[in-house]
């Protein structure tokens, strides 16, 4: 068991790379929709959901970070056959002036489940600087916890 609740460390850092500068190529693939969007990646059954989204840049995403999973998880010491689910779950909600994105991902073996997350806001270009009155204001309206 000792090992295995490191997967809550594995599952945040996989939610928190894909939705960085890192993964650029999904991250500029979803801004431009410019509306909310829900994408699921199962890294075990190997499928982007739902269909509309199943795409060369996905598709390359789901595969790449499949083999950087399998690394992580043999670093760990655990066997990527023995485990039964990794989900990742993204979300948008676009503004006018940013995109917030966050994933939640998933990760199931011998009935246990070990979770993380992430969350980034993506400011997009203004020609009216954005101002705020104080740091606290400015983080949480970044987070997307304060209204424009």
């Amino acid at each position: 068991m000792a090992k295995l609740i490191l997967l809550r460390g594995l599952a945040h850092n996989l939610a928190d790379s894909f939705i960085s500068v890192t993964n650029h190529s999904f991250i500029n693939f979803i801004e431009k929709l410019e509306r909310p969007v829900k994408i699921k990646f199962d890294f075990i059954r190997m499928k982007v959901e739902p269909k509309e989204f199943e795409n060369e840049i996905t598709t390359s995403a789901l595969v790449d970070y499949k083999d950087w999973l399998n690394e992580r998880l043999r670093d760990l010491g655990i066997d990527p056959k023995t485990i039964d689910e990794i989900l990742l779950e993204i979300s948008t909600k676009h503004t006018k002036e940013k995109m917030i994105t966050e994933a939640k991902a998933t990760i199931k073996i011998q009935g246990k489940e070990f979770k993380g997350k992430s969350k980034i806001s993506w400011i997009k270009p203004q020609s009216e600087p954005l101002e705020f009155k104080t740091t606290k204001e400015a983080f949480e309206y970044f987070l997307g916890e304060l209204k424009p």
